[in-house]
Formats: structure tokens, sequence, C-alpha cells
């Protein structure tokens, strides 16, 4: 049998478990999603110029016309995301580049290094309309990015 010096000992030690646990529970999380909208009258295809390299997404993948479709996720531990990381997502998510064809045969080939080539490039923050919503912790913030398909980019 337990002493009481014991019971109190293992009290303790269960209070420590549980306040730790639930500390952990409260990690700082942020997310930064990135979505593709569709603002043609055409249904779109995405897809990898290189896919063998990335992990994350199954291309191609089709945006109806009007249609918005959720790309890709990162996670942010400890920190707030910001639209200057948007390149670094974008970049480690198709790292040999990306390739948008309308359903006229518009294509559209988007490289890592567009930027400083192309413009409306997906990989630059100034191509997002960027919206930061607050989550369900005080503190938590997650960063919604928007890369708009339109028109003007397919004829650019």
């Amino acid at each position: 049998m337990y002493s009481k010096g014991n019971k109190h000992l293992l009290a303790i030690v269960a209070c420590v478990i549980i306040a730790t646990s639930s500390l952990v529970s409260c990690d700082w999380i942020c997310h930064c999603n990135i979505y593709f909208e569709n603002k043609t009258s055409d249904s779109i295809l995405i897809s990898n110029v290189d896919s063998s390299f990335y992990l994350k997404l199954n291309t191609p993948f089709k945006i109806p016309p009007r249609g918005t479709k959720f790309v890709v996720e990162e996670e942010f531990f400890d920190d707030i995301p910001s639209s200057s990381d948007i390149p670094d997502i974008m970049n480690e998510a198709f790292p040999g580049g990306l390739i948008i064809t309308s359903k006229d045969g518009k294509t559209l080939i988007y490289s890592p290094d567009s930027v400083k080539s192309q413009s409306f490039s997906p990989y630059t923050e100034k191509s997002y309309r960027c919206v930061y919503v607050d989550g369900p912790m005080i503190g938590k913030h997650h960063l919604h990015a928007y890369y708009e398909i339109t028109d003007t980019i397919l004829n650019d």
C-alpha cells in the first residue's frame, strides 16, 4: 500500500503530466493557405512542370469557371505568416514551375524565377490578395492568399 506521502507525490506527478500535456496542445500554430481562383468563364487546368519533385499536391487539377481551389497549406509554429512567405511556399510547392492551361488551349508556364520576367507570376507576393483570419485562440492568425486567374493573365 502507498503511504500518505506517496499518494501526495503521485497526485503531484499526475497534475504535472496533465498540465504539461494541456500546454503542448496549446502550441501556437498558424497556417498560410494558398488558393487559386478562376475568374474566367472557362475551366482551367493547373499542373506541375516537373511533378517528380512535388509531394504535397496531386496535379493536374481543374478549376471550374468562377471556382476556387485550395492549392497549398504551410504551417507556421510560433510565427505569424505574411505575404512575404508566399514566394518560398510556392517555390517549395512547385519547384519545377507551374502550367496554367485554359479550355481553349492558351498556356502559361511560370517558373520560380518568373518574378523577374512575367507579370502576374504566382511566385510573387504582389500577385495575391491576402486575408488574415483570426484563429479560435487569441493571437492565432491564419493567412489566406488568393491568386486570381483572369482573362488578362491568360491573354498576357
